[in-house]
């Protein structure tokens, strides 16, 4: 018995002996495991960052913007970049890699590098002249989004306590025709010492006018050909009109010039390394070759060369709406809206898209570019462009007329020709529309056509031109897309010249209604032609309508007389009309023949309120195909 006992004590013991040194041979391979090293907490204080030892560290790693700099054994990291930017350093402890493991990263710290700061002048009052073309004026119309230039939007980015904003831009203006303009004489009576000159010209410079083209392969220096000293006024040089004109001007009076180049035009296809970026080609017209060109390109070399600050727009505007692509297009002017799918609310028509000029939203976009590249100039504007600008938003900026209604207008179609009027044929049509004294007085009108003469008018006092309007008409229907000329000559078998709100003449206009009372009919037109206004006793030549608004040309005329022959005729190159009566002229350039049918426009033969006016003589030419302003 004893000797079971001592065998069941001698098991134990070698059980408990076993387990003992399994468990010491545990302990042991534990104990021989490597350790990860604690990570470092670093501090910066200006350009040094630090942080305390690390035990059993051999060293240390700094990462600078996720980039590992070389081991090393101090316990602080010198930052001498000098690049203005944002520096992220972090450090790692470094182990031996037998019994110590590299830490992880510490907390990161940011460590930035700022643009030196300048010293700001003392800001006084000043004011800012903006010259251009419709890219940069402003505007007054009826579109579901309606025109705005840069110059209207700028004070939104300029210190509005010292600054003053006077936008002296013109509609449809070239560098060379803007010098005609009574805009023109404000600016060199108006502008000072301390001032600002923004010139914004290009778009206008390369139509194939005499009236406004300008050559962009020519020199600032080449006064060979400057204004009034050559024979073709197409070799006039862009430079030598830009600095001779505005940044000489400004320079003399003591003013900064800052030239900009033209914004580009919206291409559907997102192409715009030609015309839409305006670089164009040779073009004829009435047998004079207009040069084409690189016009932004020849701002630019004009700023270099004479030191002049260039805001290149049309780099700025390429690179943002390559990148928007169609979003893009809602920059620009809308000229009608829709309904949506549900009838809800109305939107922007895409098919009336004006491609040329901007709307609120992208004048204001404009603008900013405008000021935020200043900020990168030596230009002293700068000092007066605000801390805090924001670059607009289509969500916050594109706002649409807030008046639209949606015409219930359609274009003219063979359907809608008048039964009344059966002598005039086909490609011309008879109407009497408008204020014409009711429904009733349509037919007391006189509208007839023998071969290619033509009469028009009536004898009863009915119809007028002035705050309201009815005529009797004998028009054609033409496309937007064409150019035209027009021509006729006209007598008067019956004129009453004391007659206030009596008229005559060629026309061109945006829509045409047949045989029709209303008395809101106002629309856009241009009259190669007369109306009496001041109670019969001003007779005025050459006039147009624009939103409603009847404005004379301001010339005047003699009293016309009965059977007198009196020519007449309108040309529309593009988007500018002239019309012409006898030896007086008139041009309205960026003129809206759009604004309600956008397909069409209407031209032809009127005369109202006891006049009647025949026309002989009567050409109408389709002169080519037109382009945007």
């Amino acid at each position: 018995m004893k000797k079971i006992l001592l065998a069941i004590l001698l098991l134990l013991s070698i059980v408990v002996i076993t387990s003992c040194s399994k468990n010491d041979d545990d302990n042991n391979q534990t104990n021989d495991k490597p350790v990860t090293l604690a990570a470092p907490v670093i501090t910066l204080t200006n350009n040094v960052v630090s942080w305390t030892q690390v035990n059993n560290a051999t060293g240390y790693i700094v990462s600078k913007n996720n980039t590992e700099l070389d081991v090393i054994q101090q316990t602080s990291y010198t930052i001498t970049d000098t690049e203005v930017g944002d520096y992220v350093i972090k450090v790692k402890a470094v182990g031996d890699n037998e019994n110590y493991l590299d830490s992880n990263y510490s907390n990161s710290i940011t460590y930035k590098v700022e643009k030196p700061q300048e010293d700001t002048p003392t800001l006084t009052n000043t004011t800012v002249y903006v010259v251009g073309d419709s890219t940069v004026s402003s505007f007054n119309d009826n579109y579901f989004y309606p025109r705005y230039g840069y110059g209207t939007q700028l004070l939104n980015y300029l210190d509005s306590q010292y600054v003053t904003v006077n936008n002296l831009a013109l509609s449809g203006r070239s560098s060379r025709s803007f010098l005609k303009e009574a805009n023109y004489n404000t600016l060199k009576s108006s502008i000072q010492s301390g001032d600002y000159l923004i010139i914004g010209f290009g778009h206008n410079d390369e139509k194939a006018e005499l009236d406004r083209y300008s050559n962009p392969n020519l020199s600032y220096m080449d006064s060979t050909r400057m204004l009034g000293n050559t024979e073709l006024e197409s070799e006039v040089s862009f430079q030598y009109v830009l600095y001779n004109y505005y940044v000489k001007l400004a320079l003399d009076k003591g003013a900064t010039p800052i030239l900009c180049t033209p914004i580009v035009r919206y291409n559907d296809t997102n192409n715009y390394d030609g015309s839409s970026s305006h670089v164009t080609t040779d073009a004829t017209a009435e047998g004079i070759v207009y040069p084409g060109g690189d016009y932004s390109q020849a701002i630019k070399t004009l700023g270099s060369q004479t030191n002049t600050t260039v805001i290149d727009l049309t780099t700025i505007t390429k690179e943002e709406y390559i990148e928007l692509g169609s979003e893009a297009r809602y920059f620009h002017a809308m000229t009608s809206g829709k309904y949506n799918d549900d009838k809800t609310e109305i939107i922007g028509n895409l098919d009336s898209l004006d491609k040329t000029h901007t709307n609120i939203y992208g004048a204001k976009n404009n603008a900013y570019n405008i000021c935020k590249a200043l900020l990168e100039t030596d230009n002293t504007l700068k000092y007066y462009v605000k801390s805090d600008i924001v670059k607009p938003t289509k969500e916050n900026d594109l706002v649409s007329n807030p008046n639209y209604v949606i015409p219930t207008y359609s274009e003219f179609t063979d359907a809608d020709k008048s039964l009344n009027w059966t002598s005039v044929t086909a490609p011309w049509y008879g109407s009497v529309f408008g204020d014409c004294g009711g429904a009733s007085k349509i037919t007391t009108f006189t509208v007839a056509q023998n071969g290619n003469s033509f009469t028009v008018g009536n004898t009863t006092n009915a119809g007028k031109i002035g705050s309201s309007e009815g005529i009797a008409m004998i028009f054609q229907q033409v496309l937007a897309t064409k150019n035209i000329e027009f021509e006729a000559t006209v007598k008067l078998t019956n004129f009453v010249a004391n007659n206030n709100q009596t008229g005559f003449g060629l026309m061109i206009r945006d829509d045409i209604y047949v045989d029709t009372y209303d008395a809101s009919i106002l629309s856009n037109y241009c009259a190669a032609g007369m109306y009496v206004s001041g109670s019969g006793q001003t007779f005025n030549a050459l006039y147009s309508r624009v939103n409603g608004i009847l404005t004379p040309s301001g010339n005047k005329l003699v009293q016309p007389q009965q059977n007198e022959v009196i020519n007449l005729k309108i040309t529309k190159v593009n988007s500018t009309v002239t019309v012409y009566y006898n030896n007086l002229e008139q041009a309205y350039y960026d003129f809206d023949l759009q604004a309600i049918d956008n397909k069409y426009f209407y031209v032809g033969m009127y005369a109202t309120r006891g006049t009647v006016a025949t026309f002989e003589d009567v050409v109408l030419t389709i002169t080519g195909d037109s382009t945007q302003a």
